[in-house]
């Protein structure tokens, strides 16, 4: 819905950024205020996409290839990588040169999603039980407090609405609100399917990052094998995904 409500105001002004869109519709002074939040925005959002980066890519690599990787200093990796990979795309012309990257980037998240449901589904085999028991704790009022900003964060497309629209071609709001459409529904179905098979794969002892390596995080938690080849290209999916989206941001 709120999409929709972006792609009206574009159809109306003719602006095809959140400041321009302000500045138009209230003044000189929202304007600069919208693009303050923007910012602050894709600043958060960028120091997460590297943290998801530098928390998974160094041990995976060296998971694969202890050899060469084992010696490597996780920030000195993360850095070759938003380098040499995040800011050449940054500096393409225009967004629609990132759509074979955005390809890839789904590829990575469907395998990512792809190689929980196997584990899970082979674990639920070999203890002969396909559902089991979880003990849902809730932290009341802060809990939602923690889990509003994971639950936007998981959607947070807006930003890309106006500079996607900009150059779709044979571009019409009708055909853009079916791209929300679909987009919408992709996206629900990989998080629910990671997230259900992931609670069947750890039950009571799911952790909040399934993805962790061993070691990481609460100790009470369940975690992959750690020789376990298929969990660690996930990883490693995870973290090309996250590489490849922050171009977009």
């Amino acid at each position: 819905f709120s999409c929709g409500l972006i792609l009206s105001a574009y159809v109306w002004t003719h602006k095809a950024s959140y400041g321009d869109l302000a500045g138009k519709i209230f003044g000189k002074g929202t304007q600069v205020a919208v693009e303050t939040i923007v910012m602050l925005l894709n600043v958060g959002a960028c120091a997460a996409y590297v943290l998801v980066i530098k928390e998974l890519m160094p041990p995976a690599l060296a998971q694969l290839a202890p050899s060469v990787f084992e010696s490597f200093d996780p920030s000195l990796l993360t850095a070759i990588l938003v380098f040499g990979v995040v800011l050449p795309l940054c500096c393409l012309r225009d967004i629609s040169s990132l759509r074979f990257t955005s390809m890839l980037a789904f590829g990575f998240a469907v395998f990512l999603v792809v190689a929980v449901a196997v584990r899970s589904i082979q674990d639920m085999v070999s203890r002969d039980k396909v559902t089991c028991d979880v003990a849902y704790k809730s932290d009341g009022v802060l809990g939602v407090f923690r889990a509003l900003p994971l639950f936007s964060f998981s959607y947070i497309c807006h930003l890309n609405v106006l500079p996607v629209y900009k150059f779709l071609k044979s571009r019409s709001p009708a055909r853009m609100r079916r791209v929300f459409g679909l987009a919408m529904l992709f996206v629900t179905v990989l998080y629910v399917v990671v997230g259900t098979f992931g609670s069947l794969r750890f039950c009571d002892a799911t952790p909040g990052n399934i993805l962790g390596f061993p070691g990481q995080g609460d100790a009470s938690c369940g975690h992959f094998e750690a020789n376990d080849a298929l969990i660690t290209i996930a990883r490693l999916a995870q973290t090309l995904t996250c590489t490849l989206a922050l171009p977009l941001i």
